[in-house]
């Protein structure tokens, strides 16, 4: 977490992140949590409304809801090690269980690098392409199998993804002198 204000206790309840002083009550990351499964409740009511064949713009949000899901049950994995995998919109009385970390880190790579390879996506057009820096591309979806591959010791996999992503030339490392911009609309 990046925390920045105009004075110390400024934003306090993210500062609490940077300085490891929360608890379990702190709200960052309640909210995170929360923000996680609503938006994946979002993908969900796409994927489980729409079917692939329809059209070349619902292929694509298909695809794009697909990588979007993958990603946060990535970040809630990661987060909380062994949370909920819920793939389709419940209904009122359902109740999602815990997922086994390792197989729900292996349904993130899976979703993700199928959706890569759907050529559904959207592809950046390079380096300097500000439009797709901010939507789910195919680049997002190989980055999201590899990184999902990575927390799963699956290096030679994890390997394979990420390197498509490089050999594209679309994307660049951040230097590190500019790493203070990152999430800033510029």
């Amino acid at each position: 977490t990046y925390a920045a204000g105009e004075f110390y206790g400024d934003n306090d309840h993210i500062a609490e992140i940077n300085e490891f002083r929360y608890d379990a009550q702190s709200r960052v990351i309640k909210n995170m949590y929360q923000r996680l499964y609503w938006v994946n409740h979002k993908c969900n009511l796409i994927l489980d409304n729409f079917q692939p064949g329809e059209s070349d713009v619902k292929d694509r949000v298909i695809a794009e809801a697909r990588t979007i899901r993958a990603w946060l049950h990535l970040m809630a994995a990661i987060g909380w090690y062994n949370p909920p995998k819920i793939d389709h919109v419940l209904e009122g009385t359902d109740k999602p269980t815990n997922c086994d970390h390792v197989e729900l880190l292996s349904w993130c790579a899976e979703e993700a690098e199928s959706a890569a390879k759907s050529g559904d996506m959207d592809v950046r057009k390079d380096v300097n392409d500000k439009n797709g820096s901010v939507k789910a591309t195919e680049g997002l979806a190989w980055t999201v199998a590899g990184k999902a591959y990575m927390f799963l010791g699956n290096y030679e996999k994890a390997k394979e993804c990420l390197k498509k992503v490089i050999d594209s030339g679309k994307y660049a490392l951040v230097p590190g002198e500019r790493w203070h911009e990152l999430f800033h609309i510029d």
